[in-house]
């Protein structure tokens, strides 16, 4: 519903078809399926666009971009760390450790390779239960790390029902 839209909205604003490209935040979950790929982004998207659709265990596929203040090491997509514009694509829902999905979670560790989202994954085990708490420390972690890195330009959360569908 949205990736379309978005992705027309660039191109008329002047940007080239062929320098987008939608990159999906896997985090460690197994690359999406052509399938599951036509269900999330259209097959007016996946047949016109590049999609990155990578495995997080790919080293070559990732930049090192440094260290977050906790210091968990930020090694983030080529894709989106080259990129000119970042715009991020997600939902806000409560998260055990993070306090809340969405904003910079969609790029860290959501485009992160494996070695990132262990640590992060990691820290949870030590992290207090903040579900719904934006002052929760890994929260700010990530959120300073991406703001201070420049890696996230604009995003756009979309609001869904109970039954995970795209709220209207």
């Amino acid at each position: 519903m949205i990736v379309p839209t978005l992705v027309e909205i660039l191109i008329r604003a002047g940007v080239k078809k062929e320098n987008i490209t939608i990159v999906i935040a896997l985090g460690t979950h197994r690359v999406m399926t052509d399938t599951e790929l036509e269900t999330k982004l259209g097959r007016y998207v996946v047949d016109n666009f590049e999609v990155a659709n990578y495995p997080c265990t790919d080293e070559a596929l990732f930049l090192n971009m440094g260290v977050s203040k906790s210091g968990i090491p930020a090694w983030i997509n080529k894709a989106v760390a080259n990129a000119d514009l970042r715009i991020g694509l997600g939902t806000i829902f409560p998260h055990m450790s993070s306090g809340y999905s969405g904003g910079c979670k969609i790029l860290l560790p959501g485009v992160c390779n494996d070695t990132t989202v262990e640590e992060f994954h990691a820290r949870e085990c030590f992290s207090e239960n903040r579900v719904g708490d934006e002052s929760c420390p890994m929260r700010r972690d990530m959120e300073e790390f991406v703001m201070g890195s420049n890696l996230l330009d604009f995003v756009v959360n979309v609001v869904t029902t109970r039954e995970g569908s795209v709220f209207k």
